[in-house]
């Protein structure tokens, strides 16, 4: 039975895409969560229509939206028992939400950024797609929780060296 885990934070795959947008309400930060799949089987699995949501744990104990991602199609490799993918995901901030500032506020002390000790971030994720083998194509929905280090430092995110959050939200 092939395993799947969430293990880290990158940088945002694909072409020139932007490391941050930004519309006139919302920040996407776009980073890549690299996908760890232990896949034992004599075949390859196929995947599409992959799409993630994340939410992020308060200290009032509820949990605030963190972002989504989206990937058509991805194809693991019979008798693959550590490959890794990166997958695009994209850290939402709304600047008129209150959830959004909640969530940037949890990210930011997390992290060490409001004087305290950086500590790791444990995000739950629910990621819906379909899954085939050979003839057979199955819909999953697929939930749980990952635990890494904090993506924002006070360079910024991963790939973004000459830009800091401070020149972001200033």
């Amino acid at each position: 039975m092939p395993t799947v885990d969430v293990t880290d934070i990158t940088e945002y795959p694909g072409d020139n895409s932007s490391q941050i947008t930004y519309d006139g309400r919302t920040f996407m930060f776009n980073l890549g969560l690299v996908v760890n799949i232990d896949n034992p089987n004599v075949l390859p699995i196929y995947l599409s229509d992959m799409q993630a949501t994340a939410t992020i744990p308060t200290d009032d104990g509820d949990s605030a939206h963190l972002g989504h991602g989206y990937l058509d199609k991805h194809k693991v490799p019979e008798n693959s028992p550590d490959y890794n993918f990166t997958y695009p995901f994209s850290i939402e901030y709304d600047t008129f939400s209150s959830e959004s500032q909640l969530m940037l506020n949890t990210l930011m002390e997390k992290c060490g950024l409001l004087g305290s000790e950086p500590e790791d971030i444990t995000v739950n994720y629910n990621i819906n797609l379909y899954a085939r083998v050979l003839f057979v194509k199955l819909n999953l929905d697929l939930g749980g929780s990952a635990t890494f280090g904090c993506p924002l430092t006070n360079g910024g995110l991963p790939g973004l060296s000459s830009m800091s959050l401070s020149d972001v939200f200033s």
